[in-house]
């Protein structure tokens, strides 16, 4: 059984291969936006794990992080038309493909509701790609819905 936890210094080469496979599933699913390779670079992960406003956490199995699930507490700015909200917005929740089907993501996703709870927020949200099927699929088991549609065309 994996433990979920606050994502740690020792984390960086697991959450740096975990990056890379949400960015191979990108460039695989849209070349045409996405290229190369992502090399987390320590700053960036010293940022997700430290600056103020960053939810980290990580599942950890067999000694080391499988799983992550990275997030910014935003807040919607006061406006005359606009409620003032403070979310969760999820950045990034990866499984590695051999930990998958095993309730991890779930797991984790629960970790980043309490942590929310705790701020005393009370949305998430996130955006994925339409071509990410099982991404969206396990987000609806969750209850979550549509909030608008984003849409493109070539010319």
């Amino acid at each position: 059984m994996e433990t979920i936890r606050p994502m740690e210094p020792r984390d960086f080469a697991a959450v740096a291969a975990l990056y890379e496979q949400v960015h191979q599933l990108h460039v695989q699913n849209r070349p045409d936006m996405y290229r190369g390779t992502y090399d987390l670079t320590r700053g960036e992960f010293d940022a997700m794990r430290l600056e103020p406003g960053q939810l980290a956490l990580v599942a950890e199995a067999d000694g080391r992080a499988v799983a992550l699930c990275a997030a910014t507490v935003k807040e919607t700015a006061d406006s005359p038309i606009l409620v003032h909200n403070r979310i969760v917005y999820i950045d990034v929740l990866c499984v590695e493909a051999a930990y998958r089907r095993q309730g991890i993501a779930r797991r984790l996703w629960q970790a980043l509701l309490e942590a929310a709870r705790a701020q005393d927020i009370h949305r998430v949200e996130l955006k994925v790609w339409q071509f990410n099927e099982a991404a969206l699929a396990f987000y609806r088991s969750l209850g979550m819905r549509a909030k608008y549609t984003a849409m493109e065309m070539d010319v």
